[in-house]
């Protein structure tokens, strides 16, 4: 058997060869996608989550390692990338405590993919300039492909089961689907990297097909909309500056995408062959000193955002894009032309991206943390003696607004041990983590917060102590998402009486026989709770799904979430009373 199937692997040579020269992100993928189909007999999901992100985060990083080491002629270290890979999943596991954020990490292996090709040597645009954009088109081969083969997989899903009666759900779900999208489709990107040192002077007389049609929509789709819309926004500009006030909330949403797509665009304009038309040669020479402008508004629309409301993540990530934005701008507009090399474009924003995933959190929290104690005594709700001030009448209404948003902030990122910090200091040592009840002590029930709709409606139950008086069993937290359009079955717990099942927003038991013991609708359950502050108000985090003769089931609310008006999701603990687990 063995024998048989290396020679099969042999009659496919691109995977060989992606195994060979990409052994351990291929590896890391098997795993990847191992978990997802074993996901429900894992136990906790969360933690299963973070290591998810951990191996894709590896697997791009070890993709660079590769792509670099190649470029240099030296041997790939396999040892050294199998260390590397699970120091990086270690890290992903504890993610949670370590406060570190992974999709932004996994945004910054990705931007540096394109200069591993040129890693520790001399400057080379066209070369970093063919390797980046065969990278990224095989990257839309491969999303494309796996859209067809997702739709194509459900299509023959919906056959069997409207011609035969076969019904191939679980397997889709399971099996083909994880396969496909998570081990298929990133095996056939690996396969379309070319070899670090391939010869890319055809891009100066005869480039290909791929080359000519993204130098053609650069150049004449988005160089002119581009110029256009610079105009605008310069426009608008002066526009803030005549009536010498900032829009609330605009000027992210119209800059930020801007700067984004069109350094996207010079990046693509730079190839020799698209070069020889003279609108790509103009917008190369303008669109640094058009993007400074832009930039600067950025800045301080984002200054301000930060002065009124504190740091956030997403805040902090706006900050950064302000620097990456000024400094390359600044760089590509006064650097003489032989220091304007493009790898600090992608690779600027790839350090910057890094450099938040580790930060981002404990700076905003940090900030929270400082406004909360500064404003709420500015507001006069804390005494100079650092005293609560029981029934205090608000004396700044500004400062009470921003020391609830911090507040809120705190509790919405777990940030419960500087809350516990201040409490202390404030003579209230031993007041329960009650968000509700705290906004009422601190007198701050009446503030009034501008808040986005995107902002979620919140709970959590920080007691840390589930009582499981007159319960038999408690069965681990689940992370659960209750919306009707969510197809996914999940199995909360087995009894030996049947399945506790979750599925479209609602919960029911499926006895041995098949018949529904009951159903409980928690999206209409979580629809109906009073909201305060943003926050959810549970007198009682038990949800009783099920009584009768002597038999019980409960759902204990640990942490509940809310956003988008319908997606409800959470933590939880079953509770089961008259109900044998199964072993």
């Amino acid at each position: 058997m063995k024998a048989s199937l290396k020679r099969w692997i042999g009659r496919v040579p691109d995977v060989s060869a992606v195994i060979q020269r990409f052994p351990v992100p291929v590896f890391l993928m098997g795993i990847f996608t191992l978990i997802i189909i074993f996901r429900d007999h894992l136990g906790d999901e969360e933690p299963l989550v973070y290591l998810c992100g951990g191996l894709i985060l590896a697997s791009y990083f070890l993709v660079s390692w590769v792509v670099g080491r190649e470029g240099q002629n030296k041997p790939y270290l396999l040892p050294a990338q199998i260390v590397f890979a699970v120091l990086i999943c270690l890290l992903a596991w504890y993610s949670e405590k370590l406060r570190f954020h992974i999709p932004m990490a996994i945004a910054g292996a990705i931007l540096i993919l394109g200069n591993a090709v040129r890693w520790r040597r001399g400057r080379d645009d066209l070369h970093v300039w063919d390797y980046t954009h065969k990278l990224w088109t095989g990257a839309v081969f491969a999303a494309v492909g796996s859209w067809i083969f997702v739709m194509g997989t459900l299509a023959i899903m919906f056959a069997l089961k409207s011609l035969f009666g076969v019904n191939i759900d679980k397997l889709t779900e399971y099996v083909i689907l994880p396969v496909g999208l998570g081990f298929l489709a990133p095996l056939y990107w690996m396969s379309t990297l070319p070899p670090a040192n391939e010869d890319y002077q055809e891009l100066h007389d005869n480039p290909g097909f791929v080359s000519k049609a993204v130098a053609f929509m650069g150049t004449w789709l988005l160089t002119p909309l581009l110029l256009i819309y610079a105009l605008i926004l310069l426009a608008y500009g002066l526009k803030i500056i005549m009536a010498g006030s900032l829009p609330k909330g605009e000027i992210a949403q119209l800059t930020t995408p801007f700067l984004i797509i069109g350094t996207l665009n010079w990046l693509v304009l730079e190839s020799p062959f698209v070069q020889k038309s003279s609108l790509a040669r103009f917008f190369r020479k303008v669109w640094f000193w058009l993007s400074i402008p832009v930039a600067i508004l950025l800045a301080i629309a984002v200054t301000v955002r930060i002065s009124n409301y504190g740091l956030t993540v997403e805040r902090v990530l706006l900050l950064m894009g302000v620097i990456w934005a000024l400094g390359i701008g600044l760089w590509f507009s006064f650097m003489k032309e032989a220091r304007r090399d493009i790898r600090y474009i992608p690779g600027f924003a790839g350090v910057l991206f890094l450099v938040a995933s580790v930060s981002a959190s404990f700076v905003s929290l940090n900030n929270q943390d400082k406004r909360l104690g500064h404003y709420i005594k500015k507001a006069g709700i804390i005494s100079a003696d650092n005293k609560l001030i029981k029934d205090a009448k608000i004396t700044d209404m500004a400062a009470a607004r921003k020391a609830k948003g911090a507040l809120q902030y705190l509790f919405r990122q777990d940030g419960h041990e500087k809350i516990r910090k201040h409490l202390a200091e404030w003579g209230m040592e031993g007041t329960p983590l009650n968000q509700s009840k705290l906004v009422k002590t601190l007198s701050l029930e009446n503030v009034e917060l501008n808040l986005s709709p995107r902002d979620s409606i919140y709970y959590d139950n920080h007691s840390g102590v589930v009582s499981i008086a007159g319960y038999d069993h408690l069965i681990e937290v689940q992370h659960l998402n209750f919306y009707k359009d969510n197809a996914i079955t999940r199995t909360l717990a087995s009894f030996e009486s049947g399945e506790l099942i979750v599925e479209k927003g609602q919960i029911y038991l499926i006895k041995k026989d098949g018949d529904k013991l009951f159903s409980f609708d928690v999206q209409a359950w979580g629809n109906a709770l009073t909201i305060v502050d943003q926050e959810f108000i549970i007198d009682d985090p038990n949800i009783v799904l099920f009584q009768d003769e002597g038999r019980e089931l409960a759902l204990h609310v640990k942490v509940l979430n809310k956003w988008n008006d319908d997606n409800l999701n959470g933590q939880f603990y079953v509770l089961s009373k008259g109900f044998r687990p199964k072993t």
